[in-house]
């Protein structure tokens, strides 16, 4: 019963969010050319793939029945899409540079990227709302996280790596400022904590 409101309690969250979207597009990224240039730069491409091939490929062998080919490859693109803009909007929410509905919106993005989404599929494949919704929000948050912040990473002469959403444009103006080769020694602390959870999955599998 408790699990039955909560589902109804997020979707009604994902509701309104979609409604302050459609009602306010411009305070969103997603009719933005803009944003997608900044999304799908040749470098994001190249690490979301190397990042997702592995995780899905481990899914069905990791011992975890939850975790399967369609809810890891859909939360893998569900990050990658809204994780960039999401975890900026919330370092400049905190800074006073965004509104109060794109904070909603961000956090809804999170959540329904990280936990609903999957908690949902689990719910239309199984009947039963999944016992591991929690401990999901924890591991999946975990990564995306890091996810958004390397996302953001940016290179210029002048202030040097750094994350895009402090600059004032964001990826409106500085979304063609980056240096792939400049910025890979700013990826790695982010690459090692994306390999530092697959690998116990991975592990488990050649191993034992």
């Amino acid at each position: 019963m408790v699990m039955t409101i909560y589902m109804y309690f997020w979707i009604s969250l994902c509701l309104i969010a979609t409604f302050l979207i459609l009602k306010h597009p411009d305070f969103f990224p997603f009719s933005s050319k803009k944003y997608w240039d900044f999304v799908f730069q040749p470098w994001k491409v190249t690490t979301f793939f190397m990042a997702v091939i592995p995780m899905t490929l481990l899914a069905p062998y990791s011992g975890d029945p939850t975790w399967d080919y369609y809810d890891a490859i859909f939360m893998s693109v569900f990050t990658y899409i809204t994780a960039p803009w999401s975890i900026g909007i919330l370092f400049r929410f905190a800074r006073r540079q965004a509104k109060f509905i794109q904070f909603y919106v961000a956090i809804c993005l999170w959540f329904f990227s990280v936990s609903w989404s999957y908690d949902g599929y689990l719910y239309l494949r199984d009947g039963i709302y999944p016992s591991t919704w929690w401990s999901n929000i924890i591991l999946s948050s975990a990564l995306y996280i890091p996810a958004g912040l390397m996302w953001n990473l940016a290179w210029s002469e002048k202030s040097k790596a750094h994350f895009s959403f402090s600059n004032e444009g964001w990826y409106e103006s500085s979304y063609h400022n980056h240096d792939f080769l400049k910025l890979l020694l700013w990826m790695l602390p982010f690459v090692l904590l994306a390999v530092g959870l697959i690998l116990p999955f991975a592990w488990d599998l050649l191993f034992n």
